[in-house]
C-alpha cells in the first residue's frame, strides 16, 4: 500500500467510525423502528395453523420441514386487526 494512498484512507475516517459513522445509518434504524411498529400495530402475528397440533403447540422439526424445508425461519401469518 503506497503512502499516499494510505494517507487518503485516513481523510475518510471520520465517515467510517465512531459516533460520526454514518448519517444515514441512524436514519434507516428510525426508519426501521417506526415501520416495525406500524406493521405490528396495524396486524396480528402468529405461526401459519399448519405448524400447530390439534392442541395449538408447536409441530416438532421433522414435521414442521415437509411443509417448510429451511431450518432458520419459519413462515409468520399477518392479520390484520
Amino acid at each position: 500500500m503506497s503512502p499516499e494512498y494510505r494517507g487518503m484512507q485516513r481523510m475518510f475516517w471520520p465517515f467510517g467510525s465512531g459516533a460520526r459513522m454514518c448519517s444515514g445509518m441512524n436514519v434507516a434504524w428510525a426508519e426501521l423502528r417506526l415501520v416495525t411498529a406500524r406493521v405490528y400495530s396495524t396486524y396480528e402475528t402468529g405461526l401459519d395453523p399448519v405448524f400447530l397440533d390439534k392442541k395449538g403447540a408447536l409441530l416438532p422439526e421433522k414435521e414442521r420441514q415437509q411443509y417448510f424445508p429451511f431450518k432458520m425461519a419459519e413462515p409468520i401469518r399477518f392479520v390484520k386487526i
